[in-house]
């Protein structure tokens, strides 16, 4: 994907203001459910991280995609895996962003991001898959799983270590 088709992909999407975040952190999401092309969302979404920087939100880090004054990210789950991109005006002063970035965190991340992306293909594309196979595409795959305690919706990120079972 090259930035005029990914700018086409955010011009085509449904973006949804959302409200439960309107007094502490406005912004907007696209879903994937609301998009035709699920190859075309799946792109966007390697698209972003591959040219994106790490930035915080509050004490955690993620992949943001900075593009004509807005950032885009989301939360890290396998691309194929992703239901949600949010949209947010660039705001690199708010008290969410005190928190110092470790450029090194940013590679780490990208390249865990994509490691796992290989990964899923591979078990995906295997003619037969083991029990332990299956558990672990359900667990890439699930948008609520659980990471070392945590809660829902928490990105794979580099210091976490991921229980495939």
């Amino acid at each position: 994907m090259q930035i005029e088709e990914a700018k086409q992909f955010i011009e085509q999407l449904n973006w949804k203001y959302a409200k439960s975040y309107s007094k502490t952190f406005p912004h907007y999401y696209a879903k994937k459910d609301d998009v035709e092309d699920k190859d075309l969302w799946v792109k966007f979404v390697q698209f972003m991280r591959k040219n994106a920087i790490i930035k915080t939100f509050y004490s955690k880090e993620y992949l943001y995609y900075e593009l004509d004054g807005y950032e885009y990210w989301e939360m890290g789950r396998p691309a194929r895996a992703v239901k949600i991109i949010n949209k947010a005006k660039i705001n690199d002063n708010a008290r969410y962003r005190k928190y110092k970035t470790c450029e090194t965190n940013e590679k780490i991340l990208k390249e865990k991001l994509e490691q796992r992306d290989i990964y899923l293909e591979e078990l995906l594309s295997k003619p037969y898959k083991t029990d332990k196979d299956l558990r672990q595409i359900n667990f890439l795959l699930d948008t609520v799983r659980k990471i070392d305690g945590g809660g829902k919706n928490i990105i794979d990120h580099s210091s976490i270590k991921i229980r495939y079972e």
